[in-house]
């Protein structure tokens, strides 16, 4: 009779770990970054940067008017994030930073010339006005993600455990022009 409880203890033991295991989250889930979320218009703060998108645009041509930036017609579509980003570190680099559509990611693009938002070089404190751009494919506005795109600003290459600001878009709603200015970043006067 001993060694039949036994026997059972250890079934329901292994049963129990391996449920454990099977349910437990792995590695990159565990270090994933913290998204702080929030909408076009709110002050998102993470760790490192603080930001307010405060508007989204299509377009298939950037005009940019500050340099010359070469051929910036596309296929595709343009979408322009206008933002004021306030750094809390120097530097910050936002070239990891992407455009979550669905289950799809798109890099920002490094099209715009410098200055750009990409880095901001005005230091910590000092709120900066610019614009940040990505390519997609123009079908990409038809997946269901579209409507709640997510702005994700990552600061660094490696953000894990860290907080990283992500504004939530709709693009849906958005006409697509045929051109969309972009100026140079500029300070934020109080």
């Amino acid at each position: 009779m001993r060694r039949w409880v036994s026997g059972a203890a250890i079934v329901a033991g292994l049963v129990v770990a391996g449920a454990l295991v099977a349910t437990a989250p792995d590695e990159e889930a565990i270090t994933a970054p913290l998204l702080v979320t929030g909408v076009v218009g709110e002050t998102v703060s993470g760790r490192d940067l603080v930001a307010v998108v405060d508007d989204v645009r299509l377009t298939r041509y950037l005009d940019v008017k500050y340099r010359e930036a070469g051929d910036t017609s596309t296929v595709g579509v343009w979408v322009v994030v206008d933002t004021v980003l306030t750094s809390r570190i120097d530097p910050v680099f936002l070239s990891s930073s992407e455009l979550w559509i669905g289950s799809v990611r798109y890099r920002i693009s490094d099209i715009l010339p410098n200055p750009s938002p990409l880095q901001l070089p005005y230091g910590p404190g000092i709120p900066q006005r610019g614009s940040l751009v990505f390519e997609i494919p123009a079908d990409a506005l038809d997946d269901p993600g579209a409507s709640h795109a997510s702005v994700v600003l990552y600061d660094r290459v490696d953000s894990r455990l860290d907080s990283v600001p992500v504004i939530v878009v709709d693009l849906t709603g958005l006409e697509i022009s045929a051109r969309e200015r972009i100026d140079e970043p500029s300070v934020v006067s109080p």
